[in-house]
């Protein structure tokens, strides 16, 4: 038998008791879980966005890319922009998902 493969641990994200909404960069609301939201940073439009997050690809050149993880600064302040190399989506997911699934 094949085994499936999960690319992370989490795929669903709450806030609330309610899914966050993701959607592309044309405003198309996406599947919420790892696997579509790979597909889409690097296939698709190159962009997902969640209630004050962001996730897309950046191509720094011809065959080097990094995926950036990105949230709009709180009342404190606080935002984030972290790079990381395109093999690493895995850190780059569990960032996201922390980031939008904090209230």
């Amino acid at each position: 038998m094949l085994k499936k493969e999960k690319h992370c641990i989490k795929d669903i994200q709450l806030k609330g008791n309610q899914l966050v909404k993701l959607i592309n960069k044309n405003g198309i609301e996406i599947h919420n879980s790892a696997k579509h939201v790979l597909e889409e940073i690097m296939r698709g439009t190159g962009s997902v966005m969640a209630d004050k997050m962001s996730i897309f690809i950046e191509n720094v050149g011809i065959s080097e890319k990094y995926i950036v993880v990105s949230k709009v600064p709180d009342a404190e302040g606080k935002g984030i922009t972290e790079k990381f190399p395109s093999a690493n989506f895995k850190d780059a997911w569990e960032l996201f998902i922390k980031g939008s699934s904090a209230e």
